[in-house]
């Protein structure tokens, strides 16, 4: 017993000496991170677009070393090794049909491969594209993207703009309007992307009721802006703030009223900036929308919807809304430069895609011209097209452009019916002389 309460005692004064020394764990001030949790927040630099991209070049390429019977770890072979694999691996891609990749196709899996390569885990710190050590597997594909072109599957191609025909009869379908809930939504995605020239799918869903406020300028005009910088694809890395604006037009179309209705009209319980409309709602009912957000896919058809709601000549999708917003303003003799402010391009040449094309209207009017010169009979709403846009710019210049003087339409029809046109003078001449007033600033 004495040896036992000597050695408790010993092992009670060993505590309280040990105790003089544990200090209590303190706060700290900085953060703690495992390579793993690094890793996930590299990650998170690339969009969800990208990520699916990645994630399907790299499973091509696996799949195609498996097939051969060379080794699936491609993200371990030395530089040199990795070019010999690439440079077969590019001529013979395939998909599942057996068929031929498209150029676009290829040059994707090549950046795939490339982002997966120097992305976590991996870090390679090799460029697959530039680098000295994959020059002959780049020839290789080089000449594939070459050969590709000739054989016709070079399908590189770009949006569609809608056609001032389909725009018009947009417009005037009651498609987009303030009247009931899906109305009034489409027409607010409608406007906000036409104005802002945004991208096709590109960060609807994250949108809140707070990311556009409404304004009013210097003049008393309101107008809605965006309230914060948004990463884009053209801008991951950098805030970019849109300097564009939707100024207040008046009438019943007017962009900024539909605006303001529909912020009135959502629902308190959800921040999402597009909402399920609700059905069977009254025009006197305070709240259009569910406490549900419209989710990415819905989203991403929204033009698609519109387009059969509305009966278009084309089904066009949400991207064709910007690439109409770029050659609308670069028809309108808006510069370059100031168009990549609106659109968040990196440069010019970006913003030409869209607009050193012939839009459908103008294809029609200059075919019907050399058509008439060689005494072919034609259409004559293709010409009447050209010729009212050629005369509303006139009248704009000689700040005339103002609907209630009769002579405006008086001269223009009087040219047509003159040689060498002859065009019957009929009302659709009126209907696309007022188009062409309305699309001129």
């Amino acid at each position: 017993m004495a040896e036992y309460a000597a050695r408790e005692l010993t092992e009670k004064d060993f505590l309280q000496e040990t105790e003089e020394f544990v200090q209590p764990m303190q706060p700290t001030r900085f953060g703690n991170f495992t390579e793993d949790d690094l890793d996930s927040i590299e990650l998170l630099k690339d969009e969800k677009a990208t990520t699916k991209q990645t994630t399907w070049g790299v499973k091509l390429l696996r799949d195609w070393l498996i097939e051969k019977n060379e080794n699936p770890a491609f993200e371990y072979l030395s530089p040199e090794g990795l070019a010999v694999i690439l440079r077969r691996f590019y001529a013979e891609a395939r998909s599942k049909t057996g068929e031929r990749y498209s150029k676009s196709s290829l040059t994707g899996i090549r950046a795939s491969v490339n982002r997966h390569l120097n992305s976590p885990p991996y870090h390679r710190n090799v460029n697959i594209i530039r680098d000295r050590e994959f020059k002959a597997a780049n020839n290789i594909f080089v000449a594939l993207c070459k050969q590709l072109k000739a054989d016709g599957l070079d399908s590189t191609k770009h949006k569609t703009p809608i056609s001032t025909y389909d725009l018009r009869k947009l417009a005037s379908s009651g498609v987009l309007s303030s009247s009931d809930p899906l109305a009034l939504s489409r027409k607010v995605w409608f406007d906000l992307t036409f104005h802002f020239g945004r991208r096709g799918r590109e960060g609807f869903r994250k949108l809140t009721k707070s990311s556009y406020r409404v304004r009013e300028s210097y003049d008393g005009t309101k107008f809605v802006e965006f309230t914060y910088s948004e990463k884009t694809k053209n801008h991951p890395d950098d805030d970019f703030e849109t300097q564009a604006k939707m100024f207040a037009t008046g009438g019943e179309n007017c962009p900024v009223a539909a605006f303001a209705k529909y912020l009135s009209k959502l629902n308190p319980g959800e921040n999402a900036l597009f909402q399920r409309p609700r059905v069977n709602v009254k025009p006197d009912d305070k709240v259009w929308y569910c406490n549900s957000p419209l989710g990415e896919n819905k989203l991403g058809s929204m033009m698609r919807d519109i387009s059969k709601a509305a009966n278009l000549s084309t089904i066009y999708t949400n991207h064709c809304v910007r690439a109409t917003a770029c050659t609308v303003l670069d028809s309108a003799g808006v510069e370059t430069r100031h168009i990549m402010y609106f659109t968040a391009h990196k440069n010019e040449a970006s913003v030409r895609s869209y607009t050193n094309k012939l839009t459908s209207d103008q294809s029609h009017g200059m075919s019907g011209i050399l058509s008439k010169s060689l005494g072919y009979q034609t259409e004559h709403n293709g010409v009447v097209i050209l010729l009212s846009l050629q005369w509303a710019v006139t009248l704009h210049r000689l700040k005339l452009k103002t609907p209630s003087c009769p002579w405006h339409l008086d001269k223009l029809l009087q040219t047509l019916a003159s040689p060498p046109f002859q065009i019957p003078t009929t009302r659709v001449l009126h209907r696309y002389f007022t188009v062409a007033l309305l699309v001129v600033p």
